[in-house]
């Protein structure tokens, strides 16, 4: 029986999220040949980690306690030292990265410990809106170092990939791969619309109901979709918003909508572990972040048949053709966001076109089987390599 090639896979958090669930989709279904290791970092406060469910499935999961998002100089340095550790015992063939944190911390202990493929994959960077134009820079410039002891950095889209090479030079476009992410895009496939949601949180049924799902954290400028939301009202249109995740943006949220006079319009659910009774009540998805990679709510409501409004940011543009398979406005132009949800919502011919289109590019690019396919074929290009 021809042994399997082990890899291991470093995630900054086991929670619920679109690089965490990348992960997650790799070790479950990448096994053909492999041995999969997934080890992730602490949650962070209002986040939901998935580290129990995960490891009842059978994916091999471990927890690094002191590996954290932020940047804490002692709490990295242990969590290095248990990752060189892990990886000298593991004797792994491969190291895949993902996010910023595990793609440092990661790469450093895989070199350290002589590990033969080291892959890194960016589902966003840090380089705008997140830090100061010095800390940007810092971090562009150890990313640029990591790059040299990189195999193959894979970025998720297009547009991440021009802006990766092009704008910011992190390395030359010879050592990427562009991988789109996949989904099980089949347990969004053919929701029946449903006024169970909408009932839940006692919001007339003839109410038009916003989705905005994801961190409650800066980068996601959730405060935008209330601006939004509040000149909806002053058109007299009945919307409410319907607002999905947790983080530490909440308190500062609620108190806005007080300000805003939105409290009966805005209904905060938390963390939502089936997705699918939230896409099925849903009448639009709004997004309002400043920057994204790839944003996986999006694709989601895609596959849900459930339309989307967003602002033109990252890589926002490779999943929304203007007027095709959704609408985009500008992030510093939010009536133009108003104009886009009110014109959605009000022509249904356009509205059903626009739906039926996403459908079907998400089913081409972004379903996990694909993914699998190429990830595999990554690998075996580059471990034939070693041979």
């Amino acid at each position: 029986m021809k042994k399997r090639i082990k890899i291991i896979r470093l995630q900054s958090r086991i929670c619920i999220g679109g690089p965490a669930l990348h992960t997650e989709l790799l070790s479950r279904y990448l096994i053909e040949g492999y041995k999969n290791v997934l080890i992730g970092g602490a949650v962070e406060k209002g986040e939901f980690s998935k580290y129990e469910q995960l490891k009842r499935s059978g994916i091999d999961v471990r927890i690094i306690d002191e590996m954290h998002r932020s940047t804490r100089p002692f709490a990295d340095l242990r969590s290095l030292y248990y990752l060189y550790r892990t990886i000298k015992a593991e004797r792994p063939m491969i190291v895949c990265t993902h996010t910023a944190k595990a793609g440092a911390i990661g790469r450093i202990a895989a070199v350290l410990a002589g590990v033969p493929l080291v892959f890194h994959t960016f589902h966003g960077h840090v380089f705008d809106h997140y830090f100061s134009p010095m800390v940007s820079f810092i971090f562009l410039t150890i990313e640029r170092v990591l790059a040299r002891f990189t195999t193959t950095i894979i970025a998720i889209s297009p547009a991440q990939l021009e802006e990766l090479t092009a704008k910011f030079h992190v390395a030359p476009q010879s050592r990427f791969a562009m991988i789109r992410l996949g989904f099980e895009l089949d347990l969004l496939s053919g929701l029946e619309k449903s006024g169970e949601l909408k009932k839940r949180y006692m919001i007339p049924q003839d109410a038009l109901l916003i989705g905005v799902i994801g961190r409650l954290v800066p980068i996601k400028n959730i405060p935008a979709a209330l601006m939004i939301l509040k000149e909806l009202h002053q058109h007299n249109k009945p919307y409410h918003l319907l607002i999905v995740g947790d983080g530490t943006e909440r308190s500062n949220l609620e108190d806005l909508c007080e300000q805003l006079e939105l409290a009966s319009f805005v209904h905060f659910t938390g963390w939502v572990q089936n997705m699918s009774e939230i896409y099925r009540g849903l009448d639009l998805l709004l997004l309002t972040s400043l920057n994204e990679g790839t944003p996986v709510t999006i694709i989601e409501a895609m596959a849900a048949g459930v339309p989307v409004v967003a602002s033109n940011v990252g890589g926002v543009p490779d999943l929304i053709v203007e007027g095709e398979t959704g609408r985009l406005f500008d992030v510093n132009d939010l009536s133009a966001g108003v104009s886009a949800i009110e014109k959605m919502m009000q022509d249904s011919i356009l509205r059903d076109t626009i739906v039926q289109n996403a459908f079907r590019f998400v089913q081409l690019h972004y379903h996990y089987r694909r993914l699998i396919r190429e990830m595999d074929a990554l690998y075996k290009l580059h471990l034939e390599k070693l041979q």
